[in-house]
């Protein structure tokens, strides 16, 4: 770095202390130094000397730089720990003693208060101050809370709960229901004419806060009116869901099978359905019209009634609507004839399929077999029913529960009963036409 004198300028860069020129890389200085002023030697060791401590030193900051950024802290041990909790708890508690006893003090005046309050003004103020004890006014010269000085304009008022003087500014008022609500929380909807028509307590802010903090406290732990409403919407649509759809499903699918019993009770299941329905529509508008202190809880609110509209429209329209007692019979008269065809078509492929050469039976009493209907099909006979092969036995006993069941309209019996009588006609001509095939072959022989 070199300074010229005359113009007093600060030259910067690889210079050449002679020509003070820029080569702009200490490579071409030096060349340029050995080359033009070789024969300056004492100078051209000087130099050398310069750059080399330079080297050194920038060397040695680029090491000590690695070696620092590198370094792993060692892990130390843990020293002496000391708990400061029960400590904490001493403190907390003497607070909490000291809130409690006051609210209780504060509380147990309003109490005394409102009790046989009178509705003289005089003769209220006399009630007022045998309760509490009031403050001399000639002692106190400035307010204790803005310390501004009492005059005509800055008046002294009392506090009813304390008894302590501060200026208008420094007071607030508590209404006589809110003071009711405070010592009674059964008697809020109970207030009597007398009670609302008096004027309200004037109050210090220490005591006003207290009472404040009282209230809130109480109902910091209180689950908000919103929540209430929407566990019951969710118990609603449970029900909904879980419960009544399914039932108003199954019978309305009986319903369309013609079975006209349930037509009551599908009616009660689907009104109550809409029942539900307009509960959770009425809740979602309270829930929407409730005092929402955040634009948060007004968002809720709003999305919560959408959802709840878009619920009760999907709910109602996938109810579909009940067939009339009318609807129901015809389709029943419908089922019955269809099952009828069903069976008489079943009869003439029996008979087509019946052999004439198929022997007859043998040994079959008189006596026919009577059947009863109660919970189920179950024969009942007068005599033993003797037959040579047992298929014809069942065969017998199938074709009275058919008849039975026809009589008692069962159709859905009777369809499968007939699978089984055919199924047993099936067997029985396999087992007429391998015996008979057996004989020819034998009579051969």
């Amino acid at each position: 770095m070199t300074e010229a004198g005359e113009e007093n300028i600060v030259l910067e860069g690889f210079l050449c202390p002679i020509c003070k020129v820029d080569f702009g890389l200490d490579l071409k200085l030096f060349l340029h130094f050995q080359e033009a002023h070789s024969e300056d030697q004492d100078l051209v060791k000087s130099f050398k000397d310069l750059f080399g401590k330079a080297k050194e030193k920038i060397l040695k900051n680029d090491i000590g730089k690695k070696e620092e950024r590198h370094y792993v802290w060692e892990p130390q041990e843990i020293g002496v720990v000391q708990s400061h909790f029960e400590y904490f708890k001493h403190c907390r508690n003497k607070w909490v003693e000291h809130f409690v006893m006051e609210t209780n003090k504060t509380v147990v005046r309003l109490e005394k208060l409102l009790c046989n309050l009178p509705q003289d003004p005089n003769k209220r103020k006399i009630h007022e101050q045998t309760i509490v004890h009031w403050l001399d006014g000639t002692d106190v010269t400035r307010c204790p809370d803005c310390t501004k000085s009492f005059n005509i304009t800055r008046r002294q008022h009392h506090c009813r709960l304390c008894g302590s003087i501060v200026c208008h500014e420094c007071s607030c008022f508590l209404p006589l229901s809110k003071a009711y609500e405070t010592i009674n929380e059964t008697g809020k909807n109970q207030l009597n004419s007398i009670a609302q028509s008096l004027p309200s307590f004037r109050l210090c802010v220490h005591c006003g806060e207290v009472l404040e903090n009282r209230e809130q406290i109480k109902y910091r732990d209180q689950k908000p009116l919103m929540c209430d409403y929407y566990d019951k919407i969710v118990e609603c649509r449970n029900k909904i869901e879980n419960d009544l759809l399914i039932k108003f499903n199954q019978t309305y699918n009986l319903l369309k099978e013609g079975e006209s019993l349930y037509l009551t009770e599908a009616n009660k299941i689907r009104s109550d359905i809409v029942k539900l329905a307009e509960t959770i529509d009425a809740l979602s508008n309270r829930i929407l019209k409730l005092e929402n202190d955040t634009n948060s809880s007004k968002v809720t609110s709003k999305n919560i009634r959408l959802a709840m509209i878009q619920c009760v429209q999907s709910t109602v329209l996938a109810i579909p609507a009940l067939p009339s007692l009318k609807e129901v019979e015809e389709i029943a008269q419908r089922k019955r004839e269809a099952a009828e065809t069903r069976l008489r078509n079943g009869q003439d492929t029996e008979k087509s399929k019946m052999n004439p050469s198929v022997p007859k039976r043998h040994n079959i009493q008189n006596n026919e077999i009577k059947l009863i209907l109660e919970d189920g099909w179950s024969p009942v006979t007068n005599a033993n029913v003797n037959s040579d092969n047992p298929v014809v036995e069942q065969m017998n006993i199938i074709k009275n529960y058919i008849k039975q069941a026809k009589e008692a309209y069962r159709f859905d019996e009777v369809a499968s009963l007939e699978r089984n009588l055919q199924e047993l006609n099936e067997e029985y001509f396999k087992m007429q036409n391998g015996s008979r095939n057996m004989s020819d072959y034998s009579t051969k022989n």
